[in-house]
């Protein structure tokens, strides 16, 4: 796939044919001679504000992903075992999150079970948060997952202990879940500094050089 395929404006647009693309969201066509991303660029914004900031966030969040894995890649040349390979190497890892997809996929896809869950959040007087699927496309989306699926586990004990409908984690998963919350709340709090509109060179390097050493500690562990 070419790299203009693999662009956030294919979420807006399709293409029609070599110099023309067919918004998604007013259905109407629109010129892209010499391929360029202009005109689309300068719809979104006239007409979609909304689309257009989240556009721009997207963005942001691939480029400063980018910058990320660079750093990651460099920090992998004093060790052979990168950080994210490091995580998916522990068997009790992948089965502890493996476990929280299926609960969040469960709830996802079943609005009696969110109606439910919400039922017994309101027994145990919790906040009514709705569960967070991960998304492979989106960064941190396993962190929100946990972090959540910890937030609501009075709620989901109570919920799988009446239930077969989901798997009940035991104490030692819940307790991995907390470990792998607090690993990655860094990678979190950095990315969502580096995806600022605002953010500037310095910030940028302090922010990597920050990340830098969570990694390399994570490494020095391992």
């Amino acid at each position: 796939m070419s790299k203009a395929h693999i662009s956030e404006f294919w979420t807006y647009f399709t293409i029609c044919d070599a110099e023309n693309v067919n918004c998604k969201l007013c259905d109407k066509k629109y010129s892209r001679k010499g391929r360029t991303t202009s005109a689309m660029r300068n719809h979104l914004e006239a007409k979609y504000k909304n689309e257009y900031e989240e556009l721009k966030k997207r963005e942001h969040e691939k480029q400063y992903a980018a910058k990320i894995n660079s750093l990651a890649s460099s920090s992998r040349q004093s060790n052979p075992t990168c950080f994210k390979e490091g995580l998916k190497s522990q068997e009790s890892i992948i089965a502890a999150i493996n476990k929280c997809k299926k609960i969040a996929t469960h709830f996802h896809h079943s609005n009696v079970a969110q109606d439910e869950l919400v039922n017994l959040q309101e027994k145990l007087n919790q906040p009514k948060l709705k569960i967070i699927q991960e998304c492979v496309t989106r960064c941190n989306s396993t962190f929100y997952m946990l972090e959540r699926i910890l937030k609501n586990k009075d709620s989901l004990c109570l919920y799988a202990s009446t239930s077969n409908k989901i798997s009940q984690l035991t104490s030692e998963e819940w307790i991995l879940v907390e470990k792998l919350i607090t690993l990655l709340q860094p990678f979190e709090e950095i990315t969502r500094e580096l995806s600022a509109a605002n953010v500037s060179i310095s910030s940028v390097i302090l922010l990597l050089a920050t990340l830098e050493k969570v990694i390399d500690e994570y490494n020095a562990f391992c």
